[in-house]
């Protein structure tokens, strides 16, 4: 899902269980936090437990998975202060839309499109500077925020996130949210079936299948501000810190829940996990399209703005440390062709291996991206789309 939980690792899937291999920068042996699986009874002999930590804990005990968070930490909230003139092109043209939705939705039904966003992006801000936000970037979008932009990004994914979780026959959403689906499919009709298209080639049971065996979220309530709290330390390095909220280049912070990941996937990966494997960005991206007036389609996939949509999802999920760049690879590759994504592999070659030692079970890009090549893949493509881009660390 694309909620503000969802996005920091709470949404639905899973992976398989590996063993650490034998760099010693990704073997170092972290605080462990005993949980069970869930659904699992206490005590009950036929089902394992497995240990969980929060994988923050790596950055803190291995510098090199901390130089990665700050780098896509870095470059994240770059773009979400400064998207260049086409990613600034898909973010004005989402608000209009958005706009226009919210204004045909009842109380209750705006009430219930908001209630996502309040629970992470809009949580120090508040609906009433939420809308106004909306329109400065739908019709000023010269004078609109980094805060702007934040929250148009996530209202993307929690509309995806809303009618992905109710493709089915079966479903039976609230009335509010009945609401909103059914106005979105009036004036967007397309948007089902994008997101039906997408899911499948992007979403997380496609991309991450058994990662609800290896994640447990637990409650946090605590400011989170980039891939594990890196957001502060480069805010302050990119002169950026200090700033009062109605800056233009502040970035609220979001509270989402924390994601416990298997211990053996933390020491065994050197790039930084947040939340998992995510399908996350997938909802956010073609939402974003449909909205926009595009469509599934392979024409779509190799177009600037198809890329400027996912840069932007990443900024999103990965400025606000919710998901990681190893944890979006996937999605941002299925749902693009792009040269930029191209050339970033064959730089990063050594680093793309079909199977590695004691991994051969696991079926997730954590075990192929390793070793720094998913930063260096998201974190060029977010470059590309940013103003005025940020020094590498």
């Amino acid at each position: 899902m694309v909620n503000v939980s969802n996005h920091s690792g709470v949404n639905s899937s899973a992976l398989s269980t590996p063993s650490s291999h034998s760099s010693s920068s990704e073997d170092k042996t972290l605080q462990v936090k005993h949980v069970h699986q869930s659904g699992d009874l206490q005590g009950s002999p036929a089902v394992p437990t497995m240990e969980k930590v929060d994988p923050a804990i790596r950055s803190q005990q291995d510098k090199a998975t901390a130089q990665l968070a700050q780098k896509q930490s870095m470059e994240a909230r770059a773009l979400l202060r400064q998207p260049n003139v086409i990613a600034k092109k898909q973010l004005t043209e989402a608000s209009k839309s958005i706009q226009a939705l919210i204004n045909n939705l009842s109380d209750e039904g705006k009430a219930h499109f908001f209630a996502r966003a309040m629970r992470g992006v809009l949580k120090e801000v508040g609906t009433e500077k939420g809308l106004a936000g909306i329109d400065r970037l739908a019709h000023h979008s010269g004078q609109s925020t980094a805060d702007d932009h934040n929250l148009v990004i996530s209202l993307c994914g929690d509309l995806g996130a809303l009618i992905s979780d109710n493709l089915g026959p079966e479903s039976d959403p609230a009335p509010a949210a009945k609401e909103i689906i059914d106005k979105t499919n009036q004036q967007f009709p397309m948007m089902q079936s994008a997101l039906e298209k997408s899911k499948q080639i992007a979403g997380s049971q496609k991309i991450g299948p058994s990662k609800k065996q290896e994640r447990e979220g637990v409650k946090d309530g605590q400011p989170r501000v980039g891939i594990h709290n890196t957001g502060k330390a480069t805010d302050l390095k990119a002169g950026k810190s200090g700033l009062g909220f109605g800056h233009r280049d502040h970035l609220s912070p979001v509270y989402p829940m924390k994601a416990m990941i298997n211990k053996n996937r933390v020491d065994a990966t050197q790039e930084p996990l947040v939340g998992h494997i995510s399908g996350s960005l997938n909802e956010i991206v073609t939402t974003m399209l449909v909205l926009n007036g595009g469509n599934m389609s392979q024409d779509i996939a190799r177009t600037e703005d198809q890329m400027a949509r996912i840069a932007l999802a990443n900024g999103f999920l990965i400025g606000n440390g919710l998901h990681s760049a190893v944890e979006t690879l996937e999605a941002s590759l299925n749902l693009s062709s792009s040269d930029v994504f191209k050339q970033g592999q064959e730089r990063n070659e050594d680093f793309f291996l079909e199977i590695r030692k004691g991994f051969s079970q696991a079926k997730d890009m954590a075990v192929i991206a390793h070793a720094g090549a998913a930063t260096n893949l998201i974190s060029e493509s977010i470059r590309h789309y940013t103003a005025a881009p940020v020094s590498q660390i």
